[in-house]
């Protein structure tokens, strides 16, 4: 079986799901949508053919107008011996609309004629022409109304003509169109609508179309299933090849002019606005498919990560490693998992004191970890006894553990699709459940849609709903714990053995390493004060030397003026000049000058040191400047600095004056300066050192000590307050200089103190300490904290 990983597996489920939410949303919207733009193009197709027959009737109206004028000389009486044949070319015009217009009597012959301009040279042969037999004669004086004809060949013009004939007492009107004519009027009506468009007669002859192209005069579309449903007044297929064309059809009849009027919409993918839909479909379901495979990346990824660092514990744990981690998670599960994993630690180490308290807490321990794999959802089915166990209804948690969906298996019994992997199993299971009416904890192998077995542990319960009998079944997949249950045992049983082989040497360890933690103690607490004492001592070297300049200069000064007063005393006695007085004061003035500025500064020096020697020393609580403070450890530690390439800057307000202990400061910013110069700028040629203070919150005061050395990396940082670790070990480090600077901080100085640094971006120290010495709530990081 092809083991996954959980990462995996979740981005894999939640894709899945994604997917098919969005395709059962994306095939439901097109199998509502997509029937519904097609009848809405059918409905529409027959609206437009609707229109399509008014608006030609309008038009044709005027035509029937036209010739109504030629009816008015008959209106009322016989037709005058001669109809003036002017007036009847008058009527014609220049042959855009009509092509013939003639004048019938009652017999069908021909008493009148009009003609377009390029006929007329033909009138008088075409002046014995006879409607007598022609159908729309016969129909217009049987009917006595206006009446339309199908189209034909005209025996008079020689070419295809649509006739309308308008009765006009014994006589009758009778005018002649081109086809050509009502296909430009189909064409120019078309132009807003741009579908297709058909116009036939009452027997199926092609009469006009709104496509470009001739040749269609002869066309019989009788046989068209469309035109067929037309012209019986029957429902049009839902979709036919109509004009070259899959299209929806509709149609409208004109009571009037017997013609159908057909008009196609383009069905399928050819429908802009099916094709719209499809396409949004498709794009949405991809878009989300996206969104979702990234959401499950991300999510896979933070669900997981708890479970490694869980694992990672987990191995820890078995290699003897039993530091306490505590790792948290949002997911309550594993959290519980990561607190009774901590708790199983502390058990085991409790336990190697006392054999006989230690099984009983690894007992304990194991009892609650098989009770936190067990607390999870399981799968649930609801099956019919009374049909052969066929399933009535599963859960999402059964579809996912199965990998079926419910339309493959309601209906269905188990057997019928490969879920028992067992048939055996099946009717044990099946026979005992009806013996007794429930099954508990019966665990069998089970098939997953794949193929794939997994052990699940089965209960059943048969529920009886008013005379309905139903069997619920709870299907718990315990494959992957009975595999964590075999790596406990083993667990556990190295742990013994473990246990039992160090029990006997902690009996006598624990006795020594009690006398060794004192020693340490108190080796730790001796190193503190010698660090503290050396640290003076530097100071006192440092101070030694730099009162060496100002003593020898007075000390020079004085000897001159020493030499000077004994060569002026033996001049006195043998006469001493102006020019000798005069010059003997110039050299007392020069000497005593030089005297009193270097005692001065030694003295100023000495001051420094012994006030910062006292406030060191004596740890007392007073009153103190911040500046004047900062001023004078870099004035004893100038001796220092000003043999290296580094620069000290300060901004320091003047007016910032503190209640606290101002030699456990001293004592801080003398290990800080120190520990930038011998590590943070070593191997470096330049270098600056950062110095600044505010008042945080008016009860606190924030000093920020930066430098822009080497800085540190993440493993040095986390233990740089730690006792006795250096990164110069055997260099001359002792690793008490920062341990000290976070112990006065947070203990005499009542304050905190945290640390920001990376490789080659330099180190920053805030430290947070109280205007006047009590217990208040500390800005900045936590009391303690070694970051």
């Amino acid at each position: 079986m092809k083991k996954w990983s959980l990462r995996t597996s979740l981005v894999l489920l939640l894709t899945f799901s994604t997917l098919t939410t969005f395709v059962l949303a994306g095939v439901g919207t097109l199998v509502f949508r997509l029937p519904q733009i097609s009848a809405e193009s059918r409905a529409n197709a027959f609206r437009e053919a609707q229109e399509l027959s008014y608006l030609l009737e309008y038009y044709l109206s005027g035509i029937e107008t036209q010739l109504q004028l030629a009816s008015a000389l008959t209106v009322g009486g016989p037709l005058l011996e001669k109809i003036p044949e002017e007036h009847l070319d008058a009527i014609i015009g220049d042959g855009k609309q009509l092509e013939a217009v003639y004048v019938i009597d009652e017999n069908g012959r021909i008493e009148g004629i009009g003609l377009t301009p390029a006929r007329r040279k033909a009138r008088s042969i075409s002046s014995a022409g006879d409607f007598s037999t022609n159908r729309l004669f016969r129909v217009a004086k049987e009917s006595g109304q206006i009446t339309w004809s199908d189209k034909y060949l005209s025996s008079i013009t020689g070419g295809i003509a649509i006739g309308v004939a308008i009765p006009s007492g014994k006589h009758m009107i009778i005018g002649e169109i081109a086809p050509q004519v009502l296909t430009d009027t189909i064409r120019t009506i078309g132009q807003r609508n741009p579908h297709s468009i058909l116009v036939v007669d009452s027997r199926g002859e092609w009469i006009a179309d709104n496509l470009l192209g001739g040749g269609r005069h002869f066309d019989n579309r009788a046989g068209h299933p469309a035109v067929q449903a037309a012209l019986s007044n029957r429902d049009t297929p839902e979709k036919s090849e109509f004009l070259g064309l899959t299209q929806h059809v509709g149609y409208a009849v004109s009571s009037h002019l017997k013609w159908a009027f057909l008009i196609g919409i383009p069905a399928g993918m050819d429908n802009p606005a099916f094709r719209a839909t499809v396409f949004l479909v498709v794009g949405t379901c991809t878009a989300s498919l996206l969104i979702g495979l990234f959401l499950a990346v991300f999510y896979a990824t933070q669900v997981t990560r708890p479970l490694r660092h869980l694992l990672d514990r987990t191995h820890q744990l078995a290699n003897g490693n039993f530091g306490a981690t505590h790792i948290e998670s949002s997911i309550v599960e594993l959290d519980m998992l990561a607190g009774d994993m901590e708790g199983m630690a502390r058990a085991i180490q409790e336990r190697q004191k006392n054999v006989e308290d230690a099984a009983r807490q690894l007992e304990n321990s194991e009892r609650e970890l098989i009770a936190i794999f067990n607390a999870s959802p399981v799968a649930m089915l609801v099956a019919d006894p009374d049909r052969d166990y066929s399933f009535v209804a599963v859960n999402e948690v059964w579809t996912r553990q199965f990998g079926r969906t419910r339309e493959e298996v309601i209906g269905l019994n188990g057997s019928q699709f490969g879920f028992w992997q067992s048939n055996e199993d099946r009717q044990r299971f099946l026979a005992e459940q009806e013996r007794v009416g429930k099954v508990d904890g019966q665990e069998l192998w089970m098939r997953r849609a794949d193929g794939s077995q997994l052990l699940c542990r089965i209960s059943g319960r048969l529920i009886d709903t008013g005379g309905q009998r139903f069997v619920i079944m709870v299907l718990e997949d315990i494959t992957e714990r009975r595999l964590i249950e075999q790596e406990i045992r083993e667990l556990n049983t190295e742990l013994e053995e473990r246990v039992r082989r160090r029990t006997e040497d902690l009996q006598q360890a624990n006795l020594e390493l009690g006398k060794t933690l004192e020693h340490l103690t108190t080796t730790q607490e001796e190193l503190v004060r010698s660090e503290k004492l050396a640290a003076l001592g530097r100071l006192v070297a440092g101070v030694a030397h730099e009162l060496n300049t100002p003593i020898g200069n007075g000390l020079m000064a004085a000897t001159t003026f020493r030499d000077q007063f004994r060569e002026f005393r033996e001049r006195l006695s043998i006469g001493l000049k102006r020019s000798d007085l005069n010059g003997f004061l110039t050299t007392a003035e020069t000497a005593s000058d030089i005297i009193v500025r270097n005692l001065e500064r030694g003295a100023g020096l000495i001051n420094s040191f012994k006030r910062l020697a006292v406030d060191q020393t004596s740890a007392q609580c007073r009153l103190f400047i911040l500046s004047e403070t900062v001023n004078e450890v870099l004035t004893i530690l100038h001796p220092t600095l000003k043999r290296t390439p580094y620069i000290v800057e300060t901004d320091i307000p003047s007016n910032i004056e503190l209640e606290n202990e101002p030699g456990a400061l001293e004592q801080v910013l003398t290990n800080l300066i120190n520990n930038a110069v011998l590590h943070g700028f070593e191997g470096r040629d330049h270098g600056l050192i950062r110095i600044s203070a505010s008042i945080a919150n008016d009860n606190w005061v924030h000093i920020i000590f930066s430098d822009d050395g080497k800085g540190m990396n993440d493993e040095i940082l986390s233990h740089i307050f730690d006792p006795f670790f250096t990164t110069k070990f055997g260099q001359g480090g002792s690793g008490l200089g920062l341990h000290i600077v976070h112990n006065a901080v947070t203990g005499i100085l009542g304050g905190s103190i945290k640390v920001e640094s990376s490789p080659d971006n330099g180190t920053r120290f805030d430290i947070f300490i109280p205007v006047v010495r009590q217990k208040l709530n500390r800005p900045g990081s936590d009391e303690g904290s070694n970051s």
